[in-house]
């Protein structure tokens, strides 16, 4: 977080994004462009781009309520499409780890999450060859009920 405030970035937290305004006359394939955000407290943060770091189930519930995206056909299809959200973690640590395979399927963390397991140093070789331990991904399929 550090790293970024260094380079500009301002955090708000306990800030809620209420809507994402669009601008229509835009140009681009589309015409529509994100140029903002509208804040839970009516305040509008400009921007040249806007980043939805969400799952699907969560993105579906931001266009449903947005004055703007829903109106986009675009987006509007989305709320047509089923969902699985996902959460994906990367795991450093400071010993070689050794699993059965590359890639490993597991379940039983929470009922009706499944999981796999990613030796990332077998399967992303080389890109890790330089970490002195372990690089474990475990991504969770259906996580919303552990979100």
């Amino acid at each position: 977080v550090e790293q970024l405030q260094n380079r500009g970035v301002k955090f708000l937290p306990s800030t809620r994004a209420a809507d994402i305004k669009i601008d229509k006359d835009a140009g681009g394939r589309t015409g529509n462009k994100a140029c903002g955000v509208e804040l839970s407290d009516g305040s509008v943060l400009d921007a040249d781009a806007v980043v939805m770091a969400v799952g699907m189930t969560a993105m579906q519930g931001i266009i449903r309520s947005s004055k703007g995206l829903g109106t986009i056909p675009e987006f509007a299809r989305m709320n047509n499409l089923g969902a699985v959200d996902v959460c994906a973690v990367r795991l450093w640590v400071d010993k070689p780890v050794t699993l059965p395979y590359w890639s490993n399927a597991a379940w039983g963390f929470d009922e009706g999450v499944g999981m796999t397991f990613f030796d990332l140093k077998r399967l992303q070789a080389p890109a890790f060859d330089d970490e002195p331990g372990g690089v474990i991904e475990v991504d969770f399929y259906h996580a919303n009920t552990i979100l």
